[in-house]
């Protein structure tokens, strides 16, 4: 019988970060497949070249993560990046890694820089905005990260974790009064019943 005894929780939080890059190089694999045709004006040959390349750093970076070594994991994904300077998640993901590696401060300078771009949507600008709140939070600016997570709100209401993170900070400042009104819209658009807390 199949032993599925690893996908506990304490497993998946452990290997969060590994889970994710995991996901994130599948997508992007898809997305190269995807695109492999599209591309016009280049030579049959220099485009396979290319995409061998950036299947070959993914896996190698995935490896690194796996092994747990993130200082190596981190060169492949630059590499990447030098590759192809428009794969958004790419930098993301990079700057996952950079906030995870404690390099705060390379993490801040992509996130806000992808939040910066006009070029993309929505979505993806939501994605970097909630990342850079992480880095905030993560380095202990947590003025910055409230203001961040703001933003986020602004966006999109329904952001639960960014919520959460808000409520946790605020509960640390011991800013009760504004701890409340997150905590009242958090249980107006999370599925969980916090009266218990808001009491």
């Amino acid at each position: 019988m199949l032993d599925l005894s690893f996908l506990n929780f304490e497993f998946l939080s452990e290997h969060l970060l590994t889970i994710l890059i995991v996901l994130v190089t599948i997508i992007l694999f898809y997305n190269y497949f995807l695109d492999r045709n599209k591309v016009v004006g280049l030579s049959k040959k220099y485009k396979s070249s290319i995409y061998e390349k950036q299947s070959q750093i993914f896996l190698n970076a995935t490896h690194y993560l796996i092994s747990g070594e993130k200082d190596l994991a981190i060169k492949e994904f630059l590499n990447a990046v030098e590759i192809n300077k428009e794969t958004i998640d790419t930098y993301l993901t990079l700057g996952r890694l950079f906030r995870s590696n404690g390099e705060i401060d390379k993490a801040v300078s992509i996130h806000r820089s992808i939040a910066a771009r006009e070029d993309i949507l929505e979505s993806t600008r939501l994605d970097a905005l909630k990342e850079l709140g992480k880095d905030f939070e993560k380095g202990g600016f947590l003025d910055k990260a409230l203001s961040t997570y703001k933003d986020v709100l602004e966006m999109n209401k329904e952001q639960v974790e960014v919520i959460k993170s808000m409520c946790r900070i605020l509960e640390d400042l011991e800013d009760w009064e504004e701890a409340l009104k997150y905590r009242r819209l958090l249980s107006n658009v999370s599925t969980k019943n916090y009266s218990d807390t808001i009491s």
